[in-house]
C-alpha cells in the first residue's frame, strides 16, 4: 500500500518468486545497482537481495571479477 492505494495484490509465494539472494566474493562489489534491494557485507562475502533478472546481475558481477558463491530463493 502507498498512501492508501493498493500497489500489488498477489499470493506471497508469487511475490517472493521475483526475488533472489545472491552471495558473492570479490573486491569492488557494487553497493548500488538497479536490481539491488539490499546488500549485507560480511568479512568473506557479500549477500545481495535482488529483483529483476538475478541471473543477469550475477553474470555482471562475474564479468567484473566476483565469484558467485550461491543464488537462492528468498523465503520467509
Amino acid at each position: 500500500m502507498d498512501r492508501g492505494r493498493l500497489l500489488i495484490e498477489d499470493p506471497l509465494d508469487d511475490l517472493l518468486a521475483n526475488f533472489r539472494r545472491v552471495t558473492d566474493t570479490g573486491s569492488a562489489l557494487p553497493v548500488s545497482h538497479p536490481a539491488i534491494l539490499a546488500a549485507h557485507r560480511e568479512p568473506n562475502a557479500t549477500q545481495f537481495v535482488v529483483q529483476r533478472e538475478p541471473e543477469a546481475f550475477a553474470a555482471e558481477l562475474a564479468r567484473n571479477g566476483a565469484t558467485v558463491v550461491d543464488s537462492t530463493d528468498v523465503h520467509p
